[in-house]
């Protein structure tokens, strides 16, 4: 009886280690690679209209580095793109490939005062459909 309950007490207890070693990456992400704070953020719908992830963009005063979080498929790989680029005409390298929680970060140097910057955000369903194909306002031009 004494082993039984000893074996589900470590049996519990590296469940609740394994479960926070699992959900740790995203609470632990922060700004998810990017240097700086948060100038801006935005919700992305899909073809559908419904909420498929959230842009934010960070500055550290002399560069933008931006990040696309999904919500829908979450934890499962879709192929996703994202890049930015600023009205001078500069423009990050494409994050292009298979992704299960966000595509970037890409960054754009050269950003501040009085140039704004925009980013473009593609995604597909676990099937190859196209499920988001998005342009972001020009923002953070100030």
């Amino acid at each position: 009886m004494r082993a039984r309950k000893a074996i589900a007490a470590v049996s519990a207890a590296g469940l609740a280690v394994l479960g926070g070693v699992l959900t740790a990456p995203a609470a632990q992400a922060g700004n998810y690679g990017c240097a700086g704070s948060l100038s801006w953020s935005s919700t992305v719908n899909d073809v559908n209209g419904s909420k498929a992830g959230t842009i934010y963009d960070y500055f550290d005063g002399t560069t933008n580095c931006s990040v696309f979080v999904k919500s829908v498929y979450a934890g499962v790989s879709t192929h996703m793109a994202m890049d930015i680029s600023n009205a001078k005409g500069a423009q990050s390298k494409v994050d292009d490939g298979q992704f299960t929680t966000y595509a970037g970060p890409v960054r754009v140097a050269g950003t501040g005062t009085g140039t704004c910057v925009r980013e473009w955000v593609w995604m597909t369903t676990p099937g190859g459909s196209v499920l988001v194909n998005y342009t972001a306002p020009w923002h953070s031009c100030g």
